[in-house]
């Protein structure tokens, strides 16, 4: 069996959303620190999602010039998921 099945209600999860841009935070960095592209999946059951299969590299770093307008873009144009390194 590969299939993603939720824990909460044990049924099968769908891919709902492919190439979503996860925005992940660091401690030590004020602000986003890269950007990675990702899958969005859900449950049919509760709606519950998990975001998995992550890019072998992230699209951006905060170091690279192009990193705010490639945000920025992501923003505006796709489905983005905040990710932090310790939850507020």
């Amino acid at each position: 069996m590969n299939e993603k099945v939720c824990a909460r209600c044990s049924r099968a999860m769908y891919p709902k959303t492919n190439g979503v841009v996860v925005i992940e935070h660091a401690k030590s960095v004020p602000g986003p620190y890269k950007l990675w592209q990702a899958d969005l999946w859900a449950c049919h059951g509760c709606d519950a999602e998990v975001v998995i299969g992550f890019a072998d590299f992230p699209l951006a770093e905060h170091w690279q010039p192009e990193f705010v307008a490639i945000l920025a873009a992501a923003r505006k144009n796709r489905t983005c998921v905040d990710c932090f390194e310790m939850p507020a």
